[in-house]
């Protein structure tokens, strides 16, 4: 399914199963406070993917982490960049005869590999704004609680 076909027809299907609420999964201040609800803040890190971007040195966020756990970081350093490629693959249904008497033969399914991110990323910015409109509450919320900014103001 498309991204937006999910995102319009989300409110149906989280009835049945809760992952597909997309929209209600990714607010995460409504998260934090169920947590904080069992736990002090002050035993919590926040911290947004964006910040886990930043170029890696000695200062880099990971030894904050350490700090915060109280765990030695034993000069840990982390130089190569992170890089997170998205890869789409989609089953197809075997097309060629070959294709099908194989797929009986090994009682598997032929998967085609797609690359699917621009046609992805083309639908997402074509629904950017009702997004944004839609997380602008929550993302402030959760800013005020726990210092982590989202959204187009800050991090991801």
């Amino acid at each position: 399914m498309s991204f937006g076909h999910a995102l319009d027809s989300e409110n149906e299907r989280v009835l049945t199963e809760r992952k597909y609420g997309y929209r209600c999964r990714s607010q995460y201040v409504e998260q934090v406070e169920r947590y904080l609800k069992s736990f002090p803040k002050d035993q919590m890190f926040f911290l947004s993917m964006k910040e886990m971007n930043l170029p890696y040195d000695n200062d880099h966020i990971i030894n904050d982490v350490f700090r915060f756990l109280e765990v030695e970081p034993n000069g840990y350093i982390h130089r190569d960049e992170v890089k997170n490629k998205t890869s789409y693959r989609m089953k197809t249904k075997p097309v060629g005869l070959i294709s099908r008497v194989l797929a009986k033969l090994t009682a598997k399914e032929v998967v085609t590999s797609i690359d699917r991110e621009a046609e992805f990323k083309a639908e997402f910015e074509s629904r950017r704004a009702e997004l944004a409109e839609h997380f602008n509450e929550y993302n402030e919320r959760l800013y005020n609680l726990t210092g982590v900014k989202l959204g187009d103001n800050g991090g991801s």
